[in-house]
């Protein structure tokens, strides 16, 4: 079915945030050299317009930052948890090497952008007795912000709450074929996607390598919009495209973005 015939049984949750039903920008545009999850990738979606995808959790002082590993182990070379340093320790730590980008806060990400490209938050939420602060925090700063936003997180539980604390913006399920540092049950149910009738999601967030699965095809038939990530070539894109309604990239400018935009293969 195409893609607009097919967004008119999408939940109303999703009308008028067409946005996820196209590419979105993983981590920001980074590019060659660039630095994910940084103000340098974010300002390059600002300036092609592509979507931002961003990660949040949450440091020792209750600060929302955005950051993707639980550790500084790949981004700063030192192996501390991000929920062990204030944000004024953090604020000493470079991002890969770059004297000029540090971690950004949640706050200072929407500050920058405000409101002129929409941002799919994942919630960082690694155990199901964790849910509750950091969900509650990023609902806060969302309060009075005019953009398009939608949010995402593995944990069910996290999609559950930040469900009812954002009743009016789409909350997406992460899933993924296969499950690395996790339980093998969690790893089962969780890529069957068992936990759809608990967390009640707006959309699933698959990786590519399984959205082709029946069970995922299944909750698309049913008017569960279907995600892919992580794209990284125009070739993903034709593969996958009869399989989802969206999709998240990252190392090369998709064709199938706004025709106002210039293709510029240099990020």
């Amino acid at each position: 079915m195409p893609k607009k015939e097919r967004a008119h049984q999408y939940d109303s949750h999703l009308l008028g945030q067409q946005w996820l039903l196209g590419p979105i920008a993983h981590r920001g545009l980074a590019g060659p050299g660039g630095v994910e999850n940084s103000m340098e990738a974010f300002c390059n979606c600002l300036r092609l317009g592509y979507p931002i995808e961003l990660d949040v959790q949450l440091t020792r002082d209750d600060v929302v930052v955005v950051h993707h590993d639980a550790s500084l182990a790949r981004s700063a070379g030192e192996k501390t948890l991000i929920g062990e340093l204030t944000l004024s320790q953090l604020r000493e730590r470079r991002l890969f090497g770059r004297e000029d980008l540090g971690i950004p806060t949640l706050c200072e990400v929407l500050e920058e952008v405000a409101g002129r490209v929409p941002f799919l938050i994942e919630v960082k939420q690694p155990t199901l007795l964790g849910v509750g602060k950091l969900e509650r925090l990023v609902s806060h700063h969302l309060t009075g912000y005019f953009g398009g936003i939608a949010l995402e997180s593995f944990n069910p539980a996290s999609v559950r709450l930040l469900k009812k604390l954002e009743p009016r913006r789409p909350v997406g399920q992460l899933s993924a074929r296969r499950f690395e540092d996790t339980s093998p049950l969690f790893a089962f149910a969780a890529s069957r996607l068992w936990f759809r009738g608990y967390a009640k999601p707006d959309f699933i967030a698959y990786s590519q390598d399984g959205v082709e699965a029946k069970v995922v095809q299944n909750r698309r038939k049913h008017g569960l919009p279907v995600v892919a990530y992580t794209l990284c070539s125009q070739e993903d894109v034709e593969r996958i495209g009869p399989y989802v309604d969206g999709y998240i990239f990252q190392n090369f400018l998709p064709m199938d973005k706004a025709p106002e935009m210039e293709y510029d293969d240099t990020l």
